[in-house]
């Protein structure tokens, strides 16, 4: 769970075995701001019925950055400007009558998650992550193995073309297992002016169960770029595209499909 920017690529060079490794860097008091849009579709098949919906929307994530302190930054998120729009492209004969209320409903849902996901988090300067998030009997959720923005950096300097995988849950109440990230550094790029080092990202997973008398089967994907800028150790841009697909089967009702998919693009100002 749950997206344009004008980018000039520079060449690529080869990375040397005296550069230092890459490194977020946070400073005690600072506030970033990164701008938001996402553009997702849904749709579901079944019995030749096909329902289909498409959104946008867009937020900006607020980092407070409050201490610093034995390599770990603890910082507050929080997401503001939450705004939505959904319009249905196909549905079901039955269902057409109510289709304002569908994309109306659509539409406050991707808002709610646009404007959720408040927490606290402490952050290394590789970008591991351990999220704190608030309940609502009072009480948190913490979650390890996090990752700031998507973003795990290696130990030594990335050379490039050389990949590394890293182990990151996402600061989601309920979510389940580790992802299994894989992580490249593609090169070197300019944003806005700033030097930066392009780094891509991919991860996918399929699973198979029986629940009673349906078979499920369900495949992830996740992939997208980064844009760091080694001199301030900021992420100043990204794009995270996700897919999941699900099918149900049952041996006397048949197959129901559904398919979700989402871009979502950010920069920072």
């Amino acid at each position: 769970m749950k997206l344009r920017i004008p980018l000039l690529l520079a060449m690529l060079p080869l990375a040397s075995a005296g550069q230092s490794p890459l490194a977020l860097r946070f400073a005690k008091g600072e506030t970033l701001r990164y701008v938001s849009s996402v553009s997702a579709t849904q749709s579901a098949k079944y019995r030749g019925e096909i329902f289909a919906i498409k959104m946008s929307g867009s937020n900006t994530m607020v980092i407070s950055v409050k201490s610093v302190a034995n390599g770990k930054a603890s910082m507050s998120v929080s997401y503001t400007g939450g705004q939505s729009f959904a319009t249905a492209t196909s549905l079901p004969e039955g269902a057409k009558k109510d289709r304002a209320k569908i994309e109306a409903e659509a539409a406050k849902a991707l808002k709610a998650t646009l404007s959720g996901g408040a927490r606290s988090q402490t952050v290394k300067g590789n970008g591991s992550s351990t999220y704190s998030i608030p309940m609502k009997d009072g009480q948190s959720m913490t979650i390890q193995d996090g990752a700031f923005m998507m973003l795990i950096l290696p130990k030594l300097a990335p050379r490039v073309n050389t990949p590394w995988t890293a182990h990151i849950r996402m600061p989601i109440p309920g979510a389940t297992g580790a992802m299994s990230v894989k992580y490249k550094l593609v090169g070197s790029a300019t944003y806005n002016g700033q030097a930066a080092r392009k780094i891509v990202f991919s991860t996918s997973d399929s699973e198979s169960k029986k629940q009673g008398d349906v078979a499920v089967k369900v495949t992830i994907g996740v992939n997208g770029h980064i844009l760091l800028n080694p001199a301030s150790g900021k992420i100043v841009q990204g794009e995270v595209r996700r897919s999941v697909k699900t099918t149900l089967t049952h041996a006397k009702e048949g197959t129901r499909t559904s398919e979700q998919s989402s871009l979502q693009t950010f920069k920072k100002v």
